[in-house]
This record gives C-alpha cells, sequence and structure tokens, in this order.
C-alpha cells in the first residue's frame, strides 16, 4: 500500500544535493517486493527476489534552472542519483533513476509537473 507523504514547506525533496520545499505540492512512495515461493519437503519457503520502489512527486513548475530541469537532465542521462525526502516523522533515502518527467499547463497560467523515479529506498524517522 502507498504512503502518501506530506505536502508544501512540511515536506521536503532533496535531489543530487539540492534540497527542494517550497514547490513541493504532494508525493507517493510505493513499494514493491517479488516474492518467489518454492516447495519444500514439509512445507512452502518464499523467497524475496526483487525490491523496487517507485516516488511520484508533483510539484509546481520552476523554470529549467529548478527542480523540473534537473529531473529532465537526470532522464536524458539514465543515471541514478541521491533522493531524499523528509516529512512529518517519516524519512526515506536512497539512489533512483528518473522514468517520467511531465508539465501540465492550465488556462488559468499555473503550471505544475509530475515526475516518477525508481529504484531503492531505505524508510526510517526522521532526524
Amino acid at each position: 500500500m502507498p504512503a502518501t507523504a506530506i505536502t508544501g514547506s512540511q515536506f521536503t525533496f532533496t535531489y543530487n544535493a539540492v534540497a527542494y520545499s517550497a514547490q513541493v505540492t504532494g508525493g507517493t512512495v510505493s513499494r514493491e517486493t517479488s516474492v518467489t515461493r518454492i516447495k519444500t519437503l514439509t512445507d512452502m519457503a518464499y523467497k524475496n527476489t526483487d525490491d523496487n520502489c517507485t516516488l511520484e512527486v508533483s510539484f509546481l513548475y520552476d523554470e529549467e534552472t529548478g527542480l523540473v530541469g534537473a529531473l529532465n537532465t537526470a532522464q536524458g542521462a539514465g543515471t541514478a542519483n541521491a533522493i531524499s525526502l523528509v516529512g512529518g516523522d517519516a524519512k526515506w533515502t536512497g539512489n533512483m533513476i528518473v522514468s517520467s518527467v511531465s508539465t501540465e499547463f492550465t488556462a488559468d497560467g499555473i503550471a505544475t509537473c509530475t515526475a516518477s523515479l525508481e529504484g531503492a529506498l531505505t524508510f526510517a524517522d526522521a532526524p
């Protein structure tokens, strides 16, 4: 089940050592584990064969020099970068690769972005 992160200034998303908080509007962290069932002589055993996290982060468009620019550059490079999310009592850290970045422009002049990242995250209490 995904955990919905705290939004706004109480939520800080750090990407490649640069912290973003004022323009972050929301985020969701999902963790999926692939499990293989193995029949044994007496019972069944279950082995974790893969562990993958997905991060969806929404934020206000902040020009090519801000978060949207950093994520677009990283997506083009195809390399994983360090991330951390801190909100409330929770902290996630790890290395993730950008799988998508989208920008939505509305008639009222407000532009918002959404990015999807994949990789490994570690969950802990916030410092």
